[in-house]
């Protein structure tokens, strides 16, 4: 379906800032109510021996009294319930039971709780309700899990608004449609030890999902233990692979954005696909502080809508069944720009949520226009089509370059620089004109921002190919992180203040981000488990352009060498064993309340040397030729250009170019958080004309099948070496017990034997003396 042009005519209703429509005050009603919502401690039922299971969570209750909430928009969804049961949690895959052994000590959870305050999405209460008996005179207590279950279900914002978290779309969905669901959502008061969350979200990707409150001892938030595909989406052939969440998918987005600062009024045009049967109620999150006025048809046709927080519903006028194609105007507005009022500073509440959406990195094109004031200037992605000044007001129209994962924008005010190479997009750089007043010392960077820029996107394109764009728009932001986008990227101002030359980590961060206009825009990611290719990928060419770009081989190792101490060692000391590390597969799951720095360090450190593994696997040690890996890189990138990919399709890929099953490399270093320590002792013989060394190791802190291919280097003296590779496979048995490998024969006795050059296995070594050991 193609949209309508926007036109750029300052007389029209929005340009103008004609007031919305006032809010949905039903919408808000059905809030207040989640919001007002008690346990109705006079009406006591009595019950017993009752099993309630819901995609590997059960309860069972052996006797007590449930005390019912009261209801929202006429409907009863749920109780309180005092007495005697039990909760029992068996996640359906592996790597969610180990989730479970990491946060809780045990990979199935049966626990007897006391009480528990649940919501039912289906006719459960109905039901339960013709079997229970009131009892009269039974008082019901202070409860703690009706108290912390309301806290995980509303709490308002600055802005007044409602957040639902958790419970709330499953819940605030039936309320609206009046349709069942098999979604719930409780919390559970064990006999000892911290309460737990559990919850069913039909809409939510992988939407089975276990919290614990948090061990964090000032915080009550919970935290997340666990999640998976529930039994219902298995069985509609989803697939846990790929995150297609949503009832539809916006193909088109066409969007008029006027800007006066703090606030943004915005008309969004959306097309969309059906991608699941909704009947006619269709929904979409947007961020808290934007409040919707109105949804209609191409036609004008108002629709029907409720919302609270940043969950939004709408009635269409008909149903809608899988494969219709429609589209819809949403109109919203609200704060969502932040200024710091010392340096002139803006920055944006969240850079990607001021749209309507749906799933999860859904692709769509985009038509943006930017109604602002004339002193500001305004960056977004793809191409600028136009930009005129009209009564003080600076229009822009931009328009991406294909289907793109997420648009943004950023305003403030700018200077800027261009620049221009033979065969290269221009590339823009814009620094906040007031910004670095008074806070930098010498000069300032945004030249050398452009250069890295620019050098690292010639350096990518010669190893990857072209991506779209005649353009390139680099933004400076007030923030500590950088985040790129399709054509622009945004940047901390710290590095357009800073030189590094002698440590590589600036021009690191910026070609990070350029990188990912390949890994993360041309080829995206199928899941959240899947985000490591992302920023592994992006992280480690980036640590390649650095050793390039400053003629430093070193700084790469010197990079590697103290990101894979940091992995390896990370919270161990004399004191502790520290928490344990979570496997790549868990995406942003790797941050705990006890290890928040571990999705940055994992998804991107442990992703560059997890590729840099397979790098030095596929490298010929002798010649040290390592153009298979560069050409396996290739033709995953070159394959999958506008596709999600998933962790098995770069294993596919891989084992087409080493020619060996990997199963076992991914399993280690993907699924699983091990790191070995190695003890390895050599001995060395002369047998008849050449000499033969064998090569003794064992292992701890990792399973019994753990494998390495272990990289040595043999020195002869006088600038003779060898180098060769080992397989620490604990197949390789002695009799005696020993893991054990010979290496071939050599023809002149080695002065020196050396293990794991180019940091070629994630592992600690400490070389013992043969004698020693065997003693």
């Amino acid at each position: 379906m193609l949209l309508a042009a926007t036109q750029f005519s300052s007389s029209s209703a929005l340009a103008q800032g004609v007031p919305h429509s006032p809010r949905n005050e039903e919408s808000l009603n059905i809030a207040l109510q989640f919001d007002s919502m008690q346990m109705d401690s006079d009406s006591a039922f009595a019950i017993s021996n009752w099993t309630y299971e819901n995609n590997g969570i059960q309860i069972e209750v052996i006797d007590g009294h449930l005390f019912p909430l009261t209801p929202v928009d006429g409907r009863l969804y749920g109780f309180t319930f005092e007495g005697d049961a039990k909760l029992k949690v068996t996640p359906p895959i592996q790597v969610e039971r180990d989730a479970m052994q990491r946060s809780l000590g045990v990979q199935t959870l049966d626990t007897l709780i006391g009480e528990f305050t649940i919501f039912f999405g289906d006719r459960t209460t109905d039901s339960l309700m013709k079997h229970l008996t009131h009892v009269p005179g039974v008082e019901a207590s202070d409860f703690g899990s009706f108290k912390r279950f309301k806290q995980a279900l509303v709490s308002r914002q600055e802005t007044e608004r409602f957040s639902f978290d958790y419970v709330f779309p499953s819940v605030f969905e039936l309320a609206v449609t009046g349709s069942n669901s098999y979604g719930f959502g409780a919390c559970f008061y064990p006999q000892s030890g911290k309460p737990f969350l559990a919850v069913v979200q039909p809409e939510e990707f992988e939407n089975v999902r276990l919290f614990k409150q948090s061990t964090t001892t000032q915080q009550e938030r919970f935290t997340q233990v666990a999640q998976w595909l529930s039994t219902q989406e298995r069985e509609a052939s989803r697939t846990p692979e790929v995150d297609n969440s949503g009832s539809i998918h916006i193909n088109e987005y066409e969007v008029s954005t006027v800007v006066n600062e703090p606030s943004i009024s915005v008309q969004a045009q959306i097309g969309f696909t059906v991608a699941k049967p909704i009947g006619k109620w269709l929904s979409f999150k947007l961020f808290g502080s934007l409040g919707v006025t109105s949804v209609a048809t191409m036609d004008g046709q108002e629709l029907e809508f409720r919302q609270a927080g940043s969950y939004v519903m709408f009635e269409m006028p008909y149903e809608l069944y899988p494969g219709d194609m429609d589209a819809v105007i949403v109109s919203y507005d609200g704060p969502y720009i932040f200024k710091i009022p010392r340096f002139t500073w803006y920055g944006l509440y969240s850079n990607t949520d001021w749209l309507p959406q749906t799933g999860y990195l859904m692709p769509a094109t985009y038509k943006l226009s930017f109604d602002i004031e004339e002193k500001f200037t305004l960056v977004s992605i793809g191409k600028k089509i136009e930009e005129q000044v009209e009564n003080g007001r600076r229009l822009s129209k931009w328009q991406s370059y294909g289907d793109a994962m997420m648009a943004t924008f950023a305003i403030g005010v700018y200077e800027s620089i261009t620049r221009t190479r033979e065969g290269l997009p221009d590339f823009t750089i814009f620094k906040n004109k007031h910004g670095h007043s008074g806070m930098v010392v010498g000069d300032n960077y945004e030249d050398l921002v452009a250069e890295t820029v620019m050098n690292s996107y010639t350096f990518y394109t010669q190893l990857l190919g072209e991506v779209p764009g005649d353009h390139f728009y680099v933004s400076e932001i007030p923030g500590g992180y950088g985040q790129s986008f399709p054509q622009m990227i945004v940047m901390s101002g710290v590095t357009f203040m800073t030189d590094d030359v002698d440590n590589g980590f600036q021009e690191a961060f910026r070609a990070h981000e350029v990188a990912h206009q390949w890994w993360g825009h041309q080829v995206s990611w199928a899941s959240y488990r899947d985000q490591w290719i992302s920023e592994g990928f992006t992280e480690y060419y980036a640590y390649y352009y650095t050793q390039q770009s400053l003629q430093n081989p070193q700084m790469f190792y010197d990079f590697l060498e103290e990101e894979m101490e940091n992995i390896v060692t990370l919270r161990k000391s004399a004191f502790s064993d520290g928490a344990p590390q979570a496997p790549l597969n868990l995406g942003f799951r790797m941050s705990s309340d006890v290890t928040r720095g571990d999705y940055q360090l994992l998804a991107y450190q442990k992703g560059a040397l997890f590729v840099h593994m397979l790098r030095m696997m596929m490298t010929d040690l002798n010649k040290m030729d390592d153009r298979a890996f560069w050409a396996m890189m290739k033709e995953f990138y070159t394959t999958n250009i506008g596709r999600r990919v998933t962790t098995a399709d770069f294993q596919k890929v891989a084992e087409k170019y080493c020619q060996i099953d990997l199963t076992w490399f991914f399993d280690q270093w993907v699924y699983r958080a091990e790191y070995p320590s190695y003890s390895i002792a050599t001995d060395t013989k002369k047998v008849g004309e050449n000499w033969v060394v064998n090569v003794r190791w064992s292992q701890e802190n990792v399973q019994d099948d753990f494998r390495a291919l272990m990289p040595v280097t043999i020195d002869f003296g006088e600038d003779r070496m060898a180098r060769l590779r080992i397989d620490l496979n604990p197949q390789n048995r002695t009799a005696d017990g020993f893991y054990q490998v010979q290496l071939p024969p050599l023809p002149l006795e080695p002065e020196e034997i050396s293990f794991n050059d180019f940091i070629s296995v994630m592992c600690t070594i400490d070389e013992v003396d043969w004698d020693e050991w065997e003693d």
